[in-house]
């Protein structure tokens, strides 16, 4: 399965889901980008996890005062 941020997740859950980069450079510094990816993580992503699983977020941290949405 293989969508992107504020995408839709259809089918089965997920044991693994492993996202790559999840912002643009020009997207990491706007708060309201910051808000729409905090809220598709919350509404939609973490939906998906089953059981006993994980969530791998690969991303380059563009502004240290900012938190991972979890």
């Amino acid at each position: 399965m293989a969508t992107y941020i504020g995408g839709t997740l259809t089918g089965r859950g997920a044991d693994w889901i492993i996202i790559d980069d999840p912002q643009k450079s020009v997207d990491a510094s706007s708060e309201s980008q910051h808000a729409k990816l905090n809220e598709w993580y919350g509404s939609t992503l973490y939906s998906r996890l089953i059981g006993c699983s994980a969530l791998i977020e690969n991303s380059t941290l563009k502004f240290p005062q900012k938190e991972a949405p979890w």
